[in-house]
């Protein structure tokens, strides 16, 4: 009975969360409501605040439902393989994530509303680029102390590697110049290249 109970929970919480992506793409923050995201999820506006009590926490929770679409979490970086190995397949998966329409549509919508609802911007850099800087930091450190890795920031190491990894295409996305869609394969393998020949010992 219990497994059952949060099954259906679980399944539940998943069409919010889809339900609330595609509108605050859709229609913005300030033009989504909860009532909106109810009835797109199929489920009652009480069922809605019951697994997320407002609608700024279900807007963070929508972002970092979206890294964990893309398995971007710390089993990424728990495999037994070379460091180069490793970044490189996060490194596909964060470029995968960051030009997907609806991470550009949401970013978009921090942007335009950056000065009416000024919070977003933060949620959105808490629940996103934050947590996953976080995870490769943690990662990193680990590289350091086991004497694989030379690096004294490891906060700018991060982000050196994270912007690096968005590319011509996530620019091109966020000005809504159409992106060629070129395979970014070997542009990602280059950007750990180049990050390990500056911190690998």
């Amino acid at each position: 009975m219990t497994t059952v109970s949060k099954s259906k929970s679980a399944l539940k919480t998943e069409l919010i969360l889809q339900a609330a992506e595609q509108l605050f793409c859709e229609l913005g923050f300030t033009h989504t409501s909860m009532d909106a995201i109810a009835k797109r999820a199929g489920v009652s506006k009480q069922t809605v605040y019951s697994h997320f009590g407002t609608k700024t926490d279900l807007f963070s929770a929508a972002i970092s439902a979206k890294c964990d679409v893309y398995q971007i979490n710390e089993e990424i970086f728990q495999q037994n393989q070379p460091i180069k190995d490793t970044l490189i397949e996060f490194g596909r998966r964060f470029h995968r994530m960051v030009i997907s329409e609806e991470a550009v549509s949401i970013y978009r919508t921090c942007v335009s509303q950056s000065k009416s609802h000024p919070e977003l911007g933060q949620l959105f850099y808490q629940a996103g680029p934050q947590r996953i800087a976080q995870l490769l930091a943690e990662y990193l450190q680990e590289q350091v102390r086991i004497g694989r890795l030379g690096i004294d920031n490891i906060e700018h190491a991060c982000f050196q590697l994270l912007l690096m990894l968005k590319s011509r295409s996530k620019m091109q996305l966020d000005l809504g110049v159409p992106s060629d869609n070129e395979d970014m394969s070997d542009y990602i393998e280059s950007c750990i290249t180049l990050f390990l020949n500056y911190y690998e010992k």
